[in-house]
């Protein structure tokens, strides 16, 4: 199971920029946060993974290394921090594989191996608050066009899958 925020090229998708709370991923039975670059060629540039707790806060950032006004740079620093606990995970200077990071994401629930709704975190729901968005002139947006995008038709288990907006990106399961 992860949950992140991400970066990707619309037009060109080979690789998503993305701080990443994990269930299962570096850690058995347990959460983690780590910074990732995508999957190139099936290939995963990971920051090194620290394992955090149910309920801690984590702080995710993907920043261009690039000045003002570069549309397409070539490397970006990914980084996760548990505001709660000590860890934290951080990917400088990765690739953009050639990409323009064009498509914002806000909130993501990737899932996979889940046999029934009881295995998602408790509560039904998750929230990505406090987001910034800002363009390739480093000019911040106001009000991103955020929009809930249902990918689950024909998955199993169906567990009411949602979200809400606009202050923050609410998932809901």
């Amino acid at each position: 199971m992860y949950l992140f925020p991400g970066l990707e090229d619309s037009s060109d998708v080979v690789t998503i920029l993305q701080p990443v709370l994990g269930w299962n991923s570096d850690y058995a039975n347990a959460w983690s946060i780590a910074s990732w670059n995508c999957c190139a060629s099936g290939t995963v540039w990971e920051g090194t993974p620290a394992a955090v707790s149910s309920g801690d806060v984590i702080w995710g950032v993907i920043s261009n290394t690039c000045s003002a006004g570069t549309l397409s740079c070539a490397t970006w620093n990914i980084a996760a921090f548990d505001m709660t606990g000590t860890g934290f995970s951080v990917l400088f200077n990765t690739s953009s594989q050639g990409q323009t990071f064009n498509w914002a994401f806000g909130g993501v629930l990737e899932v996979y191996n889940v046999a029934n709704c009881g295995d998602y975190p408790y509560g039904g729901s998750i929230s990505f608050y406090d987001e910034g968005l800002w363009d390739y002139n480093l000019e911040y947006i106001a009000n991103p066009a955020w929009k809930v995008t249902k990918l689950s038709k024909g998955l199993t288990p169906q567990c009411g899958y949602g979200g809400s907006l606009p202050k923050q990106v609410d998932l809901t399961y």
